[in-house]
């Protein structure tokens, strides 16, 4: 049976079927200095689900499991939206002139506020013969400047089996829509393998990170 709680002949709260719906536009404290908090069952030491203290900040207890952060909410500094990455230990070699696309190397992100993607590339490599080696980065099909050029020299290995290296690279894609950021590297000479050593023989995983930051 329904029911009704009333004060002053106005309307508070109506009762169905065992659910309360409260019949108000605001909901206070009773100290002034006090915290609200919403529970989410009827035991007498309660789950609390929701906090808000006396300076109006919210606190959740468990998870938030639906609906969407809308466009007016502001993040912290530095706050990372999301990660996407790929890691392989796909063994790829090269034996010919310029630069090529490393297989596994490629991570698709698509920017949900129109932030900086943070790359973060780590592998190993190592080359039959003595060779100068480089390195690119592209979004889609842009070549990105990792510093005074497009492309940076990964060294000569001649005198090591290989070489562990790591670059990062903070970009500024301005877009909401879909990037695919992706490795290519290229030798002068012998073969070049990426996740091995300069015999092929592969003990390393590679990765590539993309990490959406406001």
């Amino acid at each position: 049976m329904a029911g009704e709680i009333q004060l002053s002949s106005t309307t508070m709260a109506t009762e169905s079927s065992g659910s309360i719906t409260a019949e108000l536009d605001t909901i206070r404290p009773n100290t002034t200095n006090g915290s609200l908090t919403l529970q989410g069952d009827s035991s007498d030491a309660g789950v609390t689900g929701l906090t808000i203290d006396s300076s109006g900040n919210a606190t959740f207890a468990q998870t938030i499991t639906g609906g969407t952060i809308g466009s007016g909410v502001v993040f912290p500094a530095a706050y990372p939206v999301q990660v996407k990455s790929a890691t392989t230990d796909q063994v790829d070699s090269f034996n010919t002139s310029g630069f090529q696309d490393v297989a596994g190397f490629s991570v698709d992100i698509t920017p949900k506020l129109g932030s900086k993607i943070l790359i973060y590339v780590e592998f190993r490599y190592g080359n039959s013969t003595s060779s100068n080696n480089g390195v690119q980065l592209l979004r889609n099909s842009d070549v990105l400047d990792l510093g005074g050029s497009n492309s940076t020299n990964l060294g000569n290995v001649s005198t090591m089996s290989f070489v562990d290296t790591s670059f990062t690279y903070y970009d500024s894609p301005n877009t909401d829509q879909l990037i695919t950021y992706k490795l290519q590297v290229q030798r002068s000479a012998g073969t070049l393998y990426i996740n091995a050593r300069n015999d092929g023989t592969n003990d390393r995983m590679g990765t590539i990170v993309a990490m959406e930051i406001i």
